[in-house]
């Protein structure tokens, strides 16, 4: 190693290469148009992580709604007919409280 080997002189060539590179590579893509299709990348992810939400929501809450009830009036009667069919037990809330207030509850 050179007995004459500066630490700081080189930690700033270092800086500075690396800056250039980076600013090579961002102006490499602003030439391609790259940063034009990675936007919309961006938004179709969120325009697509926001229906897979919705969507979700939509099927699984309803579905979490009648679990609980379920387990809750199978917990206080045992002896009820619904024990066995959560099918069952789902198809007379719906049948006697209605699609939406039987299942969004």
């Amino acid at each position: 190693m050179n007995p004459t080997y500066d630490a700081h002189a080189f930690i700033e060539e270092y800086r500075s290469a690396r800056l250039h590179e980076t600013n090579k590579n961002k102006s490499a893509l602003a030439i391609k148009g790259t940063t034009n299709s990675m936007s919309k990348l961006r938004l179709g992810n969120g325009v697509a992580a926001f229906c897979a939400s919705g969507v979700s929501a939509c099927f699984c809450n309803p579905l979490d709604c009648l679990r609980v009830r379920w387990q809750l009036l199978s917990k206080h009667d045992m002896s009820s007919i619904y024990r066995n069919s959560l099918t069952r037990y789902s198809s007379d809330v719906i049948a006697t409280e209605g699609l939406i207030q039987g299942l969004w509850r």
